[in-house]
């Protein structure tokens, strides 16, 4: 994994802003993780989590941004409304978020996965999305995760997915990194139809197991409360 040293906010995502106190008037400023999409006329616009497309005052740079990528903006909303999209915005920054499919063993989770200590701060969970803010140990050190499900291990709770996420850590252990992180769970979503969310268990720095529970949202695309995230400890 390439190191960066970003740590965003997840809570309230969409929705949640900072004033710009120093601007000659209060200007809100947004953050959020989207899909980007190329249109016709070599530029993009983004898509939310819960269906929401904005288009761009902005030019994106196609060098640095690709069809379908997943992206951390930030912005500002303008009020001129723009034909077929939902919002539209001055883009104010842009960063690619990593993005990995979930893993579904027959067997019991391999140890070459690894089981090093990591935080997760926040996340939100859609039916294509598992996005989680983490901390890992070791800024300079190469970082592997996998997000896991053992089919030979049964649910603890009848309507959760029990997965494992796993931090394997190759190198010291000097200062932390911290990452937002898209897991792909539609592989999940249509292997465990009935289920409302997801239980994820990782090894904190304490070398616990810890466990986050994360329901679905966006199904009729409201707006996002990540209110429903519950933190359990053993």
């Amino acid at each position: 994994m390439k190191a960066k040293n970003i740590l965003f906010p997840l809570a309230g995502l969409l929705l949640a802003a900072s004033c710009m106190d120093d601007a000659p008037q209060d200007v809100s400023v947004y953050g959020a993780i989207a899909t980007a999409y190329e249109t016709g006329d070599d530029d993009h616009y983004f898509e939310l989590d819960n269906g929401k497309r904005m288009a761009t005052t902005s030019n994106v740079n196609s060098n640095l941004v690709s069809d379908s990528d997943r992206v951390y903006i930030t912005y500002t909303l303008n009020d001129k409304p723009v034909d077929g999209y939902d919002y539209n915005i001055s883009l104010q920054s842009i960063d690619t978020v990593l993005t990995l499919k979930a893993k579904v063993y027959d067997t019991a989770l391999p140890d070459t996965l690894g089981n090093d200590p990591m935080t997760i701060a926040d996340g939100y969970l859609t039916d294509k999305w598992l996005n989680l803010q983490v901390s890992m140990p070791g800024y300079y050190s190469a970082h592997r995760l996998t997000l896991a499900k053992s089919a030979a291990v049964p649910d603890t709770d009848a309507g959760m997915i029990d997965v494992e996420l796993r931090h394997k850590l190759d190198g010291d252990n000097y200062g932390f990194l911290g990452e937002i992180v898209s897991f792909d769970i539609s592989g999940l979503k249509t292997a465990y139809p009935d289920k409302q969310g997801i239980r994820v268990k990782i090894k904190d720095h304490n070398a616990n197991d810890e466990y986050n529970t994360y329901e679905y949202l966006f199904q009729a695309y409201s707006e996002p409360q990540i209110t429903n995230v519950r933190q359990q400890r053993q």
